[in-house]
């Protein structure tokens, strides 16, 4: 885009002009360009500062009613006095008023907003400055949310809660850019107009509570709980819907919106003071329940499949209250929850007991999600940690993503309980491995690492992590299952399980260690 072409697409939005056609053109150039976004600040200033002197002009302008010189001249020689003791502290009023319309635009009040424990975050600023620890967003900075959650509050009068993995723009006090993120906003009366761009569709609000879903390898989804909403598609079709209480629609990809049913659970509405996590204790009469601070633990569904008898699991006395133990009837445990997706960091723990003798050969899934696409797998669609046993007898476990794999050396097939940790930070080592870290009983476990020759990387080296949670193959959240077999049967073994942690974070290695010792991350209670 030309600078008169960039200077000419400003003006236009500032005046409302904008086509639609033209706004994702606009939007990519101040998405990438540091001068474009300068650029965009000064304009809107100076239209702020037009705005302020077209209403003086306009009071100049209109017609008063007429006072005859006689009427004036005696009124202040009336109040000649009053006046003139005001004149020192109404001029210092003035000119700090003339000093706010100059120095401060409406348009660089920031925005403030609050992280969750354990949140990880960065900010980059209009002039490439980026920030790590600071609260605020102004015009045109970027907010990357890595994991955990995060409290915004708009100047404007707009709320928002945004979980991880997340990033945002702010363009205006009123309008933000999403990238990627799970949102809820809560637009105030006077904030009316707010509006969200994602990379497929136009939000404009109408006074309501909303939220809406991005991610990368889905579908985007608007969820209207209060009010009214303007939903655009922006490309193909381009539909268009006002959506109201209680409708939400997902945008197909030949710009239509599909109708769906709303999900308010989906969404935080209060910032948590903990990670988001699922966690089954196998405690309580309901021994498959769900918990967890995770938006989705409270809905999620856990049920046994391919029972034959009803007795396929039995509780057993576990490392913390109750445990879940198979009976070796090849029935396993599957959830309704999709699991964590693309390359979002994530730690998976629990305590395992296998029986001694039992050989689990090449490997068994304990715990995995994904697309699974067989031994032989090119991708790294999917999720799972697994046992490994050999021919003296030993077993172990690892973690792997499909076509790239990594497993320990620490022997687990003794009949006593261990805890197993995998850790995946969302970010790759300096040789292009994806930066796992695998733990047996608190301590960091030597790992092997194992790739497939033919895996494809990305451009600079790095072996990517797509866990494809989307399709209509993937698996959700399941354990003891050969996900990678058609069957979908389970283990011929009687391995227990206790105390299943799935974290929407990667957690350090002390609170790995906390979880060991104390069943919480956070430490002793």
């Amino acid at each position: 885009m030309s600078p008169i072409q960039l200077e000419t697409r400003i003006q236009e939005l500032l005046d409302g002009s904008l086509s639609e056609e033209l706004w994702p053109e606009l939007m990519h150039e101040l998405d990438n360009s540091v001068e474009a976004r300068a650029l965009y600040c000064k304009h809107a200033r100076i239209h702020s500062l037009l705005g302020q002197n077209a209403k003086g002009i306009r009071a100049l302008t209109t017609p008063v009613p007429t006072i005859s010189v006689q009427e004036i001249i005696k009124k202040r020689r009336k109040k000649l006095v009053a006046y003139s003791s005001l004149a020192a502290a109404a001029m210092v009023l003035l000119t700090l008023a003339v000093m706010q319309f100059i120095f401060v635009s409406p348009t660089d009040r920031p925005l403030t907003f609050r992280a969750s424990p354990g949140t990880d975050f960065a900010i980059t600023h209009a002039d490439n400055t980026q920030k790590h620890h600071e609260l605020t967003l102004k015009p045109g900075s970027r907010l990357i949310v890595n994991q955990g959650t995060v409290e915004l509050n708009f100047e404007s009068g707009v709320q928002s809660i945004l979980q991880a993995p997340a990033d945002i723009t702010l363009l205006t006090e009123n309008s933000i850019q999403m990238r990627e993120g799970t949102a809820w906003f809560n637009v105030s009366r006077q904030a009316r107009g707010f509006s969200v761009i994602t990379d497929d569709l136009n939000i404009v609000d109408l006074g309501t509570e909303f939220g809406v879903i991005n991610s990368p390898g889905g579908q985007e989804e608007v969820h209207v709980f209060k009010g009214k909403v303007q939903v655009s598609a922006r490309h193909h079709r381009k539909d268009s819907q006002k959506l109201i209480a209680d409708e939400a629609c997902r945008v197909s990809n030949v710009g239509t919106l599909d109708s769906i049913a709303t999900k308010p659970t989906r969404f935080l509405t209060t910032l948590p003071d903990q990670l988001p996590y699922m966690h089954w204790s196998f405690d309580g009469d309901n021994q498959l329940a769900c918990t967890g601070t995770h938006p989705s633990a409270a809905t999620t569904t856990t049920k046994v499949i391919d029972s034959y008898d009803g007795n396929d699991f039995q509780a057993v006395e576990g490392k913390f209250g109750k445990a879940m133990q198979a009976t070796g009837t090849c029935a396993f445990i599957e959830t309704d929850w999709k699991g964590i997706g693309d390359d979002s960091p994530r730690t998976m723990a629990y305590w395992i007991k296998l029986p001694e003798g039992e050989n689990y050969g090449i490997s068994y899934q304990t715990i995995g999600w994904g697309r699974f696409w067989g031994h032989h797998d090119l991708t790294t669609n999917q999720f799972y940690s697994y046992i490994c046993s050999f021919d003296d007898g030993t077993s172990i476990s690892g973690v792997s993503l499909g076509g790239h794999w990594l497993g320990g050396y620490t022997n687990i097939g003794d009949g006593e309980w261990h805890h197993i940790a995998h850790v995946f930070t969302g970010k790759h080592l300096e040789d292009g491995n994806p930066e796992i870290y695998s733990y047996v009983d608190g301590e960091p476990e030597h790992i092997q690492r194992n790739t497939h020759e033919n895996l494809l990387r990305h451009n600079n080296g790095n072996i990517p992590v797509n866990t494809n949670i989307y399709d209509k193959d993937s698996k959700p959240l399941s354990l003891l299952a050969h996900s990678w077999d058609d069957t979908r049967h389970g283990w011929p073994y009687q391995p227990s399980m206790d105390e299943i942690y799935i974290f929407a974070a990667a957690l350090s290695a002390e609170q790995i260690e906390n979880l060991y010792r104390y069943n919480s991350y956070e430490g002793q209670k």
